[in-house]
C-alpha cells in the first residue's frame, strides 16, 4: 500500500471514481483532484507536490491559518502546467467539526484503484464520504451534484458488491456518519429514485 515515497496516497471523490472507472466517471470533466495521505505525511506530501512544481494558491493570513490549525487539507495547490487545483488532505472532514471521523479507520479498508500506486477507500466508505462532504462540509444548494454521485455510487455498489446494503448502515455507525447517510438516502430515493 506505499508508494514510491514511502506513504500510501488516496484518490478522493472525482479522482476515486475515475481511477475505479466507475459508470459514474464517464464524461467526467474535473476542474480539481482530491487526494489524501495520512496527516503524519501530510507536510513531506506537500514538500514533495512543490518539488513538483505545484504552489499553495495565495491567500491571507486568516485563510492560512484557517487552513492549518482547523481544516482537514492543507490550501489548495495549482501548477503552472496542469489546469486542475490540487487538494491534499489528511482527513475526510476538519478536526474541528461536530462530527470527527477517525481517519485511521478509513485508511484501514482499502482497495487499489486503475492508477498504479493510488488507492481508493472501500464502497461503503466512499458513500459515506460524499453524504458527509454533502450534508456536514458543503452548501447543501450548491451539491447536486453530490446527489448524483451519491445515486451513481449507490446503484453502481449495490448492484456490484453482495454486501454492500447490509454492510454500510453498520459502518456509518462505526464512522460516526449515521445522520449524513440516512439524509443522503432521504434524498437520492426522493429526488432521484434511487433503489
Amino acid at each position: 500500500t506505499r508508494a514510491e515515497d514511502g506513504h500510501p496516497r488516496f484518490l478522493l471523490k472525482g479522482g476515486a471514481y475515475l481511477g475505479q472507472q466507475l459508470p459514474i466517471a464517464a464524461g467526467r470533466l474535473p476542474s480539481d483532484l482530491d487526494i489524501l495521505v495520512p496527516r503524519i505525511h501530510i507536510a513531506d506530501a506537500q514538500a514533495r507536490l512543490c518539488k513538483a512544481g505545484w504552489a499553495e494558491t495565495e491567500m491571507d493570513a486568516h485563510d492560512q491559518r484557517y487552513y492549518h490549525e482547523w481544516s482537514h487539507e492543507v490550501p489548495p495547490m495549482q501548477h503552472p502546467i496542469h489546469g486542475l487545483e490540487l487538494d491534499l488532505h489528511h482527513n475526510i472532514l476538519p478536526p474541528v467539526a461536530r462530527t470527527h471521523v477517525d481517519a485511521d479507520l478509513l485508511l484501514a479498508r482499502l482497495r487499489p484503484s486503475a492508477w498504479p500506486g493510488w488507492w481508493v477507500f472501500d464502497p461503503a466508505d466512499q458513500v459515506l464520504h460524499s453524504a458527509a462532504h454533502l450534508f456536514l462540509d458543503a452548501e447543501p444548494r450548491e451539491r447536486v451534484r453530490d446527489l448524483v454521485d451519491l445515486d451513481g455510487l449507490m446503484r453502481h455498489f449495490g448492484t456490484t458488491q453482495p454486501e454492500f446494503w447490509a454492510e454500510l448502515p453498520q459502518r456509518a455507525r462505526q464512522l460516526g456518519l449515521s445522520e449524513p447517510l440516512a439524509l443522503a438516502c432521504h434524498f437520492v430515493r426522493l429526488w432521484l429514485a434511487t433503489p
